[in-house]
């Protein structure tokens, strides 16, 4: 069983080319898989995994043109202590510290600029069940940026993100629906609404018997499909398809992953709604 974190937040930067902060547990479930990943990762004695691009040019992968993409480092707990963002010619634009409390809950996530200037800084604070309840952001000069709280309805089977600004006013709510008791069950939907109601996106996750999320569409702020995604997995629970999907449900694009015989990630290629390549992606290990 691999982990599938790294994989989340190298799709949803592929996906949006903007970089995805490594999330904390909302859940028990949530929970339970990052310490999964976490023994995953420490069983391995993994120090550093580095993503390596690849030129691609008319579907064709020139394997002699290559340049990093981003790079995460873990401590000997098996947490990720780092991660270095590149620019092209492997400069470095910025980079990401995290820090963690003797249950391995994230307490503070923190954006450097490559001279080691603080461009943001995320702190949570967690219950009794190492669930997040809240979160501060700070941006340069330790400026209150935003508050979030994390607070659960068990009979309804909801939890709600509240976004607050510096003036205590609600900026947005996230409602994240679930199968079953929050904890344990499948988040099957998600709701960001305004203050008086309005919807302003939705998310539906579709799951298999066996737990594996096999589909997940977005929708605009009139409801309207705007496109989705369908997951594959092998029998070792692997993610190896991703699909994006658009509204009148033609492909767009195909990632697949490809994995070691430890299960630890190989490489990722992307075609088109042609076949065509138009991204490759490879991975490189360091260990303790």
């Amino acid at each position: 069983m691999k982990p599938n974190q790294l994989l989340t937040i190298l799709f949803v930067f592929l996906s949006t080319m903007a970089f995805s902060h490594e999330e904390p547990a909302k859940t028990i479930k949530d929970k339970q898989e990052k310490e999964k990943n976490r023994l995953f990762i420490l069983q391995h004695k993994i120090k550093s995994s580095t993503i390596i691009k690849y030129e691609v040019s008319d579907g064709k992968v020139n394997q002699d043109r290559k340049e990093k993409f981003y790079t995460v480092e873990y401590d000997q707990n098996g947490n990720i202590s780092k991660m270095y963002v590149y620019k092209t010619g492997d400069t470095l634009d910025y980079k990401i510290g995290f820090s963690y409390d003797s249950q391995n809950n994230m307490l503070a996530d923190t954006d450097f600029s490559p001279d080691d200037s603080i461009i943001e800084q995320i702190e949570y604070k967690y219950g009794d069940d190492n669930c997040v309840v809240s979160q501060e952001n700070f941006s340069v000069n330790r400026q209150l940026d935003s508050r979030f709280f994390y607070t659960k309805d068990q009979t309804k089977n909801e939890l709600t993100i509240t976004k607050i600004k510096p003036s205590d006013s609600i900026e947005y709510i996230l409602i994240y629906s679930y199968s079953g008791a929050i904890e344990t069950g499948n988040n099957t939907g998600i709701i960001k609404q305004s203050t008086d109601g309005k919807l302003i996106m939705r998310v539906e996750n579709i799951f298999n018997p066996q737990g594996q999320r096999t589909e997940k569409l977005i929708f605009d702020e009139n409801n309207k499909l705007m496109y989705s995604f369908r997951y594959e997995h092998d029998s070792n629970d692997n993610m190896i398809l991703i699909e994006k999907v658009s509204s009148e449900n033609k492909i767009l694009t195909k990632t697949a992953y490809r994995y070691n015989t430890d299960q630890t990630e190989s490489g990722i290629e992307t075609t088109n709604d042609s076949g065509t390549i138009i991204s490759s992606l490879k991975f490189e290990y360091t260990y303790f």
